[in-house]
């Protein structure tokens, strides 16, 4: 069975070619688990082709794999046809804005993928605008994770664009990335429309007083952001204040919400 194969890997070892083609047999396998077994663009092109066939995983950590552009364009083949993969773990690899562009065309036609984790990737602001034109028609998707990345005020402001319309995204991680007030602004411009986006993650990046007071403006419209992290930032404290007590507000108009439903 498939799964006595994968407790013979030890933390480094890489994975045989021949391992693949098990996927394409084993029909109880809903989970694996890659992580750091130096799978390599060629490994993922390998990959990427017994995913095309398999029809019972739902959960892929491919992390800490040396997977850059070619690597992740193979899997977002896969990702065209692919009908049960529904957790994709992509992070701390080497993927690129071209990578990235070309899973955002997956992301298109997927139906069924709904968390996404790209973090630790060197993905800038032409993938963050990508993944953006995806957010316009994906209606799966429920958590994207793109932090520790290089995105900066003009990625995240078309990421906006995209929240602006999109109605299923839950749980967005832009954390240590590299925009500020300009890109959070946006964001808070996108949160005036979005109903649907509950955790919203925004700590270390370069952040000040504008762009927190503009998101301050937007939860006193918006009533679904329950959870807003900001920290490590340049907030001062007053604003920080100011933008907890927003927070606050906006939980009690959710539950007068409710009471009026």
């Amino acid at each position: 069975m498939l799964f006595f194969v994968l407790v013979m890997f030890n933390e480094t070892s890489s994975v045989d070619a021949s391992f693949y083609e098990t996927l394409l047999v084993d029909d109880t396998m809903t989970s694996l688990d890659l992580r750091g077994k130096n799978i390599s663009d060629n490994g993922a092109l390998s990959l990427s082709a017994a995913l095309k066939l398999n029809d019972t995983l739902t959960s892929l950590d491919l992390s800490e794999n040396n997977i850059g552009d070619a690597g992740a364009s193979a899997i977002s083949e896969a990702l065209d046809v692919n009908n049960t993969l529904t957790t994709l773990n992509m992070s701390k690899n080497n993927i690129g804005d071209t990578g990235v562009h070309n899973l955002s065309m997956s992301l298109r036609v997927n139906d069924v993928l709904t968390k996404l984790d790209l973090s630790g990737n060197d993905i800038g602001d032409a993938g963050a605008s990508a993944i953006s034109e995806a957010l316009d028609v994906n209606n799966t998707l429920t958590t994207l994770n793109m932090s520790k990345n290089n995105i900066g005020d003009t990625g995240v402001h078309n990421l906006a664009m995209g929240l602006q319309v999109n109605d299923v995204l839950t749980v967005l991680d832009l954390s240590e990335n590299n925009f500020g007030d300009s890109g959070a602004s946006s964001v808070s411009e996108s949160l005036i429309f979005n109903t649907t986006l509950t955790t919203l993650h925004m700590s270390k990046n370069n952040i000040g007083d504008n762009g927190a007071s503009s998101l301050c403006q937007a939860l006193n419209v918006n009533t679904t952001l329950a959870h807003l992290d900001v920290s490590g930032s340049n907030i001062s404290d007053f604003v920080l204040s100011t933008l907890s007590e927003a927070l606050k507000a906006n939980a009690t108009k959710r539950q007068i919400g409710k009471l009026r439903t």
